[in-house]
């Protein structure tokens, strides 16, 4: 998570968690006044654009998927990407996440249902 991009500003964004998870707040105030110290400077800018890094190639990596890929390609991609959550958080959810219906979502499901058992 990060904030909106004007940092002395409210993000317009809000994030609900659906899953066990952590957190780390950090004031921005604080931050850039430790950032400020020569001692913390280097270490927390390494930090901060580690995780901005990261941040983008999994945005860039999820808007990729939902313009590339098919309804199947999607769903299958999320299975691969996060193997836990399929029986964790609601499918109207994982849908919305992944760019279609629920009710896409849940006869894409019952398809590939029917298909594992015709080959089982």
């Amino acid at each position: 998570m990060i904030p909106c991009s004007l940092l002395n500003e409210p993000s317009d964004v809000t994030i609900e968690c659906i899953a066990e998870g952590s957190c780390i707040r950090i004031d921005l105030k604080e931050f850039i006044s430790l950032a400020n110290h020569k001692r913390w400077h280097s270490e927390l800018l390494e930090c901060y654009n580690r995780l901005l890094i990261q941040g983008i190639k999994q945005h860039q990596q999820h808007k990729r998927v939902i313009h590339d890929c098919d309804a199947i390609g999607r769903y299958r991609w999320f299975l691969c990407k996060y193997p836990n959550l399929i029986n964790t958080i609601s499918h109207k959810d994982i849908a919305s996440f992944i760019g279609m219906t629920p009710v896409t979502l849940s006869k894409l499901r019952g398809k590939l249902r029917e298909k594992e058992e015709r080959n089982a």
